[in-house]
């Protein structure tokens, strides 16, 4: 689907705290770049922290 930029909400959590990231914020003038390349490359900030899962794995 091609669907306008102003048509998706990204959700940011920190601990305790979840923030609504808009993309159409972000992007001004950048309609050349697909978004799930940006999603998939955390322009957004929205991949959590795996990192305590794979000290976890490793042990």
């Amino acid at each position: 689907m091609n669907l306008p930029i102003h048509s998706f909400i990204f959700l940011h959590r920190d601990k305790y705290i979840t923030e609504v990231v808009y993309p159409e914020k972000i992007l001004v003038n950048k309609n050349d770049r697909g978004l799930k390349n940006l999603a998939e490359n955390n322009l957004f900030d929205t991949i959590p922290d795996v990192s305590l899962l794979e000290a976890i794995s490793e042990e």
